[in-house]
């Protein structure tokens, strides 16, 4: 199924300060296809049931660590970039290394920066 947030598309517009640029989405990770979490079965919570005393029992009520709360995560694909349309590169800069993102060569999303 494709994502609703992008609508399929993987890439997002956020105005900030009257400039509009263009992201990978952060729902699918630029695919633009999900899939139901199967950890928390697409709700987006995971519930731990505990005794607190003799007979009483609690129940705690927590986000999805696996799909952050939005009860979906991104459809994996066979490639280099597992189906997030970006890989990351490192470089080296002044003696330190430094990770940029590259667009894969299997997804053909341009970026505007």
């Amino acid at each position: 199924m494709n994502c609703n947030l992008c609508d399929g598309k993987g890439l997002i517009t956020i105005s900030r300060f009257g400039r509009e640029t263009q992201n990978y989405c952060y729902v699918c990770e630029g695919v633009g296809k999900v899939e139901n979490c199967s950890t928390c079965n697409g709700v987006g919570e995971t519930i731990k049931k505990r005794d607190v005393s003799a007979g009483d029992i609690k129940y705690d009520f927590s986000p999805c660590l696996i799909c952050m709360g939005h009860g979906v995560i991104p459809k994996q694909e066979k490639c280099q970039c597992n189906g997030k349309g970006y890989i990351w590169v490192t470089t080296e800069y002044m003696g330190e290394p430094f990770y940029t993102q590259e667009p894969c060569s299997c997804h053909d999303k341009n970026i505007e920066e």
